[in-house]
């Protein structure tokens, strides 16, 4: 099932999966959720996604590198696509990220999509590399993408690079790549390639809306013919009654929304900082959760859909969340909202439309076409 395949709803969904650790070791963290992953496979998920985070100190909620957490993953699923929720581009030489995204492509037989986000000046700087943080962007990402469509280097926008990246990534042009980020520039390099990417942080009205529309107007500025792709990270918690997922839900969003605030990465609708002071989170709630019964969050996704939303990653383990609480939430979301949104399709899609656009996919094949024929033919 392709992650914007979208049903007659026109919503698909994926899981963003926090694979960070504090006091634990990332296996451990990873081996806790392995239920969730088999889980998200079997009731017929689009995608599980993995953030990075270049943290100095400990208590991150993401491993600081995406594609090595997706390796994993590819090694533990079949058919379900993965992505990078978002992979920083300042940590990844774009050499280097062409060679590790072709080889995730590869193991994961096709299923991999980019998600990339900007990140801070300050992080560019940390890594050494100085200059105006868009252009910096920009340059990379399109040797990123010269190098997975073939390209025997690339040698222009300030990079000098030799020779073609071997072995190739399974999909042809490479995994589609998603562009993070609220400015006018991101919305215009997020048209230049396969779509755009809201975070967990984003509120719905004051920052998604806008920043949708911005997008699609840059879509249509550019002439073109991709279908749009507008892929959300929402903090979701499901229970039978919405009454029973505020009470239990909260808590545990708030000590997310804290550390967020606390990193200076929380503003309200209106733009101004937020701290993790007594009640300063809770209207935070509505506009950058999903929360309730399956009954009220389809009443949410529908203003996501009206917003251009195409694809919702449901972040649903975080903040010390016992697993059999997002288990819950996996299994109420599936049982009552992923068919509404999508039709209740029998099979794999095919992983690209009719007009030229490049899908979030698993590849397009079913569990059997793995097992009958080697999935990347490469030279």
């Amino acid at each position: 099932m392709t992650a914007t395949e979208n049903g007659a709803g026109g919503l698909t969904f994926g899981l963003a999966l926090d694979l960070g650790a504090q006091g634990r070791s990332l296996r451990q963290v990873a081996d806790e959720l392995q239920p969730i992953v088999d889980l998200a496979e079997r009731r017929r998920f689009a995608s599980l996604w993995a953030g990075e985070i270049y943290a100095p100190t400990p208590g991150a909620w993401a491993a600081p590198s995406s594609l090595a957490m997706l390796s994993w993953l590819a090694a533990r699923t079949t058919t379900i696509g993965l992505g990078t929720g978002v992979l920083l581009v300042p940590g990844w030489h774009p050499l280097r990220l062409a060679y590790e995204a072709a080889v995730v492509d590869q193991l994961s037989a096709g299923r991999l999509t980019l998600g990339v986000g900007l990140g801070s000046r300050d992080l560019w700087r940390r890594f050494g590399r100085d200059g105006a943080p868009g252009a910096l962007m920009d340059a990379g990402l399109d040797a990123v993408r010269a190098l997975l469509t073939g390209a025997d280097g690339y040698h222009k926008d300030g990079l000098d690079i030799d020779g073609a990246v071997h072995p190739g990534p399974c999909q042809e042009g490479g995994p589609p790549i998603l562009v993070g980020g609220l400015a006018p520039a991101a919305a215009r390099r997020a048209a230049r390639f396969d779509g755009w990417y809201a975070a967990t942080n984003h509120h719905l009205d004051a920052q998604i809306r806008p920043a949708a529309r911005r997008y699609l107007d840059a879509l249509d500025t550019a002439g073109s013919s991709r279908r749009p792709v507008i892929a959300v990270n929402r903090i979701a918690f499901a229970a039978e009654s919405t009454e029973e997922a505020l009470a239990q839900g909260v808590p545990y969003v708030t000590a997310l929304l804290e550390k967020y605030a606390a990193l200076g990465g929380l503003v309200d609708e209106a733009g101004r900082p937020v701290t993790a002071s007594p009640g300063a989170l809770e209207p935070m709630v509505r506009s950058l959760c999903l929360i309730g019964s399956p009954a009220r969050i389809n009443e949410r996704l529908a203003e996501y859909r009206d917003a251009g939303v195409t694809h919702v990653q449901l972040r649903v383990a975080f903040g010390g969340m016992p697993i059999e609480l997002v288990d819950r939430t996996v299994n109420l979301v599936a049982d009552s909202v992923l068919g509404r949104w999508r039709g209740d399709v029998p099979g794999p899609q095919t992983p690209a439309d009719s007009s030229g656009g490049r899908a979030i996919h698993n590849g397009g094949r079913s569990v059997d076409s793995f097992r009958e024929e080697p999935p990347c033919r490469r030279p």
